[in-house]
């Protein structure tokens, strides 16, 4: 298997990005089908600011005692779980990696979305998207 780095051009078409990708890129055959899995590059702000919104939501609530705990159910509650099923025929969710092998920056910009509005659900009632959004912004030295 080889790594290779590709730009997308305008007509759709994907060309390699490097001279080393080209070299790469010479060692298949023209006209074969060769399976790939692209993804977008995760936005390292982006990150920060989940876990920015993480810390601020943490500081509202009184039920968990580490942020890792509510990082987990905050996962959950957006769906972003994997199922197991145990030995004993039980169900277990199991939250998905955040690492940025794990999740592209498109559904890591989905879960982000989504954690938002379970924090202003069941953390920050009364609070908006938009403010919280805002305040971590700010926090970060974004806006």
């Amino acid at each position: 298997m080889a790594d290779l780095y590709l730009v997308k051009m305008k007509n759709g078409s994907f060309t390699p990005a490097t001279s080393n990708d080209i070299d790469v890129a010479k060692k298949f055959e023209a006209g074969e089908i060769y399976p790939a899995k692209i993804w977008k590059r995760r936005n390292v702000k982006f990150h920060r600011k989940f876990f920015e919104l993480l810390n601020m939501i943490f500081d509202m609530q009184e039920k968990y005692t580490n942020e890792r705990d509510l990082r987990v159910e905050i996962t959950l509650k957006c769906g972003f779980y994997e199922e197991h099923l145990t030995e004993k025929g039980k169900i277990i969710y199991i939250p998905k990696s955040l690492s940025f092998e794990k999740m592209d920056d498109v559904e890591f910009e989905e879960l982000y979305n989504k954690a938002i509005d379970v924090c202003i659900r069941d953390y920050a009632k009364g609070k908006s998207a938009h403010e919280i959004d805002f305040k971590i912004d700010q926090i970060l030295g974004f806006a």
